[in-house]
């Protein structure tokens, strides 16, 4: 289950997967194999009438693993793979990897209505969802609920998006309905993580970042029990023993 959540994490759905090899050479590493496994397109992406999406995040659920992918587009495909675009997109889809399912391509199991692919997500009334895009971000499962992480898009043009900001939407099951959670009137979070990881008594959510001309990332963490509250959230600020409950920019020793 490890391998083939990390084979499908870098690959995105219709382009195939390759597994690698690689020797460590100073700081990074040198590819020195790469095997084209073939499309992860199968029935299961038929059935739910998906043509192609991009890429997404998986996390470890009871069972197995939950999916979490970008803009999504539907329609059919023939014999050939030729694609026939019908219905258009969304903007976020999830699937079910129950956590025996070794082979490949993967039998996903995906949340539909009608036998059609949809969003596990709602836009607020005063989003219209020809303005707006929700991309999904990190998750995790939590003492018997599912949280994930969202980016709500404003769409300026084909290819001109901007982040309006992260929120958080929580269900009482993997494949279902995420409701935005808007503590005190505001469905906006402080931290907009494509990794969680919970260790101790702390989630760590890392989110990618750039500042004074260097990529990084930025570093939040939070309670388990306090996931929900955005005032709980606080910042790493470059000194291990010091925490903000403000977002800052990356440390210059980046």
């Amino acid at each position: 289950m490890k391998y083939l959540i990390a084979a499908l994490g870098v690959a995105m759905l219709v382009s195939g997967c390759s597994s690698t090899s690689s020797k460590e050479q100073g700081s990074g590493f040198e590819i020195i194999q790469t095997n084209f496994l073939g499309s992860l397109w199968n029935e299961s992406h038929a059935s739910a009438r998906i043509i192609s999406q991009d890429g997404g995040q998986s996390f470890e659920v009871p069972g197995g693993a939950l999916w979490a992918f970008g803009d999504t587009f539907k329609g059919s495909r023939s014999a050939d793979m030729t694609p026939h675009y019908v219905g258009g997109a969304v903007s976020c889809s999830i699937a079910f990897l129950k956590q025996d399912a070794l082979h490949y391509p993967p039998a996903f199991n995906y949340l539909v209505s009608n036998n059609i692919v949809v969003s596990p997500f709602e836009y607020l009334t005063n989003e219209p969802p020809d303005l707006y895009r929700i991309w999904p971000g990190a998750g995790i499962y939590l003492n018997g609920h599912y949280y994930l992480f969202y980016s709500l898009i404003e769409v300026h043009g084909a290819w001109n998006f901007r982040s309006v900001g992260s929120g958080l939407g929580e269900s009482s099951v993997a494949l279902g309905n995420y409701k935005r959670l808007q503590p005190r009137g505001d469905w906006r979070f402080p931290v907009e993580p494509s990794c969680i990881i919970e260790t101790g008594d702390w989630l760590y959510l890392y989110q990618a970042g750039k500042a004074h001309g260097k990529q990084g990332t930025l570093l939040a963490r939070v309670r388990p029990d306090k996931i929900e509250d955005p005032q709980a959230y606080e910042f790493y600020t470059g000194t291990a023993a010091r925490n903000s409950p403000r977002k800052r920019t990356p440390p210059r020793s980046w």
